[in-house]
């Protein structure tokens, strides 16, 4: 009962990430269209990509709030290492599809941040 209660724990994180990641991005950009037609900046402005990060982060504090409020003990780890590891595995994914479209710095950063947020959001939770 206890593995699968972690099991559920990463699956919702991942997803609850996920799904934030990807409304989040079409909230963003929608937003960010007008705007960045208007002054007539290109898509990877550091003011975008900055917003891109604070969305990764708040997706990862959340999805980490998530899996431990849906942990069966206290440990984080045993979720910890697998939610993180599937998230740093689609974002490295995802990474070297864009690889040509964002900078470096900006792929680093994402990579980098997504298993601290989300320990720190296991924390919180």
């Amino acid at each position: 009962m206890v593995f699968f209660r972690r099991l559920v724990a990463v699956v919702a994180g991942y997803g609850l990430w996920t799904l934030l990641w990807l409304a989040g991005n079409k909230a963003f950009f929608a937003a960010s269209a007008g705007a960045a037609t208007a002054a007539r900046q290109p898509f990877g402005d550091v003011p975008t990509l900055c917003g891109l990060l604070v969305l990764a982060i708040a997706c990862s504090l959340a999805a980490g709030i998530l899996s431990a409020r849906l942990l069966p003990d206290s440990r984080p780890r045993p979720v910890l290492v697998p939610l993180c590891a599937a998230l740093l595995a689609s974002g490295a994914i995802v990474t070297v599809q864009l690889r040509e479209l964002l900078p470096v710095w900006y792929h680093v950063l994402f990579l980098v941040l997504l298993a601290p947020m989300t320990l720190l959001g296991m924390r919180l939770g």
